[in-house]
């Protein structure tokens, strides 16, 4: 006897295997696109602490607390600053908190350096 064609069973059960790879393929897809948007949020972030801790290091800023927010071009980003004297050691710990929304969900990405005092309004 000749065969010619597939049986339902055959089909029934490629139709299944192409169904989860398709599932998989397009579950790693949008894996892949929030990963890379939580990676740009990060970027900016990281940039723009970059930026505001040289402003820190070039200034200078008193000792406390500070915070503002990054302007019209990253609404969705603020930052904070603690600049702490530490006599014993003679240097200024400043640690800088920048903030950002997703949705409903706020990150933050944190930075720290010691600077001498004089960047601090210290007397040395």
């Amino acid at each position: 006897m000749n065969k010619k064609g597939f049986l339902l069973l055959e089909v029934l059960l490629s139709m299944g295997i192409l169904a989860a790879s398709l599932l998989a393929i397009n579950h790693s897809f949008s894996s892949a696109l929030k990963a890379n948007s939580y990676g740009e949020s990060y970027t900016i972030a990281s940039l723009l602490a970059q930026e505001k801790m040289a402003e820190i290091e070039t200034t200078s800023y008193q000792t406390g607390t500070f915070e503002g927010d990054f302007g019209k071009d990253y609404p969705s980003y603020r930052w904070k600053s603690e600049i702490i004297f530490l006599e014993d050691q003679m240097v200024s710990k400043v640690i800088l908190t920048v903030f950002w929304k997703r949705g409903n969900k706020e990150y933050q990405l944190n930075l720290g350096t010691l600077l001498p005092p004089r960047f601090a309004g210290e007397s040395q």
